[in-house]
């Protein structure tokens, strides 16, 4: 999932208050209910609002950022359709401040002859944690996957990711016991 640990990353589960948040370094805004939008790959605003997020979820793993590169690269998934994302954005539906970015791929569920979910990336800033962001993208994902009639929403994350553990578990994703998660680098 993404650069760095295997894994969705995500924080916050607490409710989304009118508090105050990040609008640039270490400055607070005030954020109502996100909004989540799908990013469409020929929405220039919503891509590169998707690409700053998606570069600073590459630097929390340890990811250098070569500039473009993440744009070039998401703008030519989401086009082929290999990944969809959304983003959490201000309440009047403006990409100027993105708060998180959910990113997921659609898989044929051979076993039952239909299709299911996998969140891959998701990254809320830090300043914009516990507000219910990460909670939003996730209902987000689940209510396409339903929309798309797939069998279920899978995700992995670092075991020792307790906000994200918590996350998930509130919002009803369950662990998987005697699966094993293996990996061949190339």
């Amino acid at each position: 999932m993404g650069a760095g640990p295997v894994g969705a990353e995500a924080v916050g589960a607490g409710p989304v208050g009118a508090g105050a948040v990040e609008v640039g370094g270490d400055e607070r805004r005030q954020v109502g209910e996100p909004v989540i939008i799908d990013v469409d790959p020929d929405d220039e605003p919503a891509v590169a609002a998707a690409t700053a997020l998606f570069d600073a979820y590459r630097v929390h793993h340890g990811a250098s950022v070569v500039p473009g590169a993440a744009g070039r690269w998401l703008a030519d998934q989401l086009g082929r359709n290999r990944l969809a994302a959304a983003l959490a954005t201000d309440r009047d539906g403006a990409v100027q401040h993105g708060y998180g970015l959910v990113t997921w791929v659609t898989l044929p569920a051979s076993l039952d002859l239909r299709e299911f979910v996998q969140v891959r990336d998701l990254w809320v800033r830090p300043t914009d944690r516990r507000r219910g962001v990460g909670r939003a993208l996730l209902a987000h994902v689940v209510d396409r996957a339903v929309a798309a009639r797939a069998s279920r929403v899978s995700l992995q994350t670092d075991a020792a990711n307790a906000a994200a553990l918590a996350l998930y578990s509130a919002t009803g994703f369950t662990a998987v016991s005697g699966l094993e998660i293996l990996s061949r680098d190339l």
